[in-house]
């Protein structure tokens, strides 16, 4: 048998004592042994259904490198946005110690939406509520969720019917939606939204067709519960403070419950238009911001929803 001694014996009578010390002085340089460590406590701290899967990725988020990508299925490679300090863009007087972006943008249909597209259909399947080749997508969007909803259909062999207002700022977002295999229901924009929803609440009744029904469907959030709020505690462990803007609800409650569940003292900011400010009880009135409006704003009020960055701020 081999005891530690003899077993220095052994590599010493081989000439390997050198190279095992050369190893031993690496790892200590790299500080290998306390990250592993500090990846495994806060595995073991999330109760990670996947551990290796998770340990990985707190050991690439440390590296602060993007790794090559592996070959992947065309819907594996939504989430896992990367994460950026924002610098030159901060005014003088910022008194944050760090100002970060997660940029959504790099998801395949270009926004937060593929997230809970993916996993709104997802597990609808596994719920065994739709089948490929024989059910009908439907929902209705502003834009960003419906290509991402088209994609995913069109990936896993879907159709897909997206509903939304005839207006000129989305026209890029229908003709996405098309180019995925969708079909797109453009509606008056003067019938409202209440219309709009009804109109496509009465496709999702339809033989074979399902409404996905964002707004509401809690598979929404549960995508930045097991995702998003993951992927952001481990690229910012000392995060302070996560910032989104209000929409359908489920980025914000989703990212928020899984921040606040690791780090109660983080605090979570809920954006919304300055002159739309339905949250805190202020009338609707015109603004800026493609796509909000009060009757498709989420009922989730504890919280908002996807858009493209993601600003979280880490103070000193």
């Amino acid at each position: 048998r081999f005891g530690p001694h003899r077993l220095h014996q052994f590599f010493h009578r081989l000439g390997l004592m050198s190279a095992l010390d050369e190893a031993r002085t690496y790892l200590k340089e790299q500080n290998l042994e306390e990250k592993i460590t500090e990846a495994i406590s806060q595995v073991v701290r999330e109760k990670a259904p996947d551990a290796v899967a998770r340990v990985a990725q707190i050991l690439q988020a440390k590296t602060g490198k993007m790794p090559c990508p592996p070959t992947v299925d065309y819907i594996q490679t939504v989430g896992n946005t990367p994460m950026v300090n924002l610098k030159k863009i901060l005014p003088a007087d910022c008194k944050a110690k760090r100002v970060l972006a997660k940029l959504e943008m790099q998801n395949p249909g270009g926004s937060l939406k593929d997230r809970i597209a993916l996993s709104m259909i997802e597990a609808a399947e596994a719920r065994k509520e739709i089948t490929p080749g024989t059910t009908t997508l439907v929902d209705f969007t502003s834009g960003n969720t419906g290509i991402g909803e088209a994609m995913v259909a069109a990936a896993k062999g879907y159709k897909c019917i997206i509903v939304m207002p005839q207006v000129p700022p989305m026209y890029e977002r229908y003709m996405i939606c098309r180019m995925f295999g969708a079909e797109v229901h453009l509606l008056n924009p003067v019938a409202g939204a209440t219309a709009w929803l009804k109109y496509t609440e009465e496709l999702g009744q339809k033989p074979n067709h399902w409404y996905i029904n964002q707004m509401a469907n809690m598979d929404n959030p549960d995508a930045h519960i097991q995702a998003t709020g993951p992927e952001i505690l481990a690229q910012v462990p000392d995060i302070d403070y996560f910032v989104h803007g209000i929409g359908t609800g489920g980025c914000i409650q989703g990212v928020g419950t899984f921040l606040k569940s690791k780090k109660p003292d983080c605090k979570v900011v809920a954006l919304e238009p300055s002159e739309a400010r339905v949250h805190t009880g202020a009338p609707m009135s015109k603004h800026g911001i493609v796509g909000w409006m009060r009757e498709c704003c989420g009922t989730r009020t504890d919280s908002p929803s996807p858009c493209p960055v993601c600003v979280l701020l880490v103070l000193g």
